[in-house]
């Protein structure tokens, strides 16, 4: 469930990158928390891939990426991101 418009509800920066890149420089990527009705309820149209789901108990590690996203981790579609492994980049803490 969202509680807020876009660009209103809390936001987070984290490192993404696509596993098994050529690129080994994680790329800062603003995140969001949402759900399998975020998308209907904001009438937005999925390019490539799917929409989460509460029957597949797996999606809690799944992850929806925009276009630009994907271009900013090298994928040359967005339909060649699908599938694909990308996943957040533990940062480890340097003082």
């Amino acid at each position: 469930m969202c509680d807020a418009l876009p660009g209103k509800q809390m936001r987070w920066q984290s490192q993404f990158s696509a596993r098994g890149s050529q690129d080994d420089n994680p790329v800062p990527v603003n995140t969001e928390g949402i759900d399998e009705d975020y998308l209907k309820a904001l009438g937005i149209k999925l390019i490539a891939g799917r929409n989460f789901s509460l029957k597949l108990k797996t999606d809690d590690t799944k992850l929806i990426m925009t276009e630009s996203a994907s271009k900013l981790l090298g994928f040359a579609t967005p339909e060649a991101a699908v599938g694909n492994r990308s996943g957040m980049v533990r940062i480890p803490w340097r003082s």
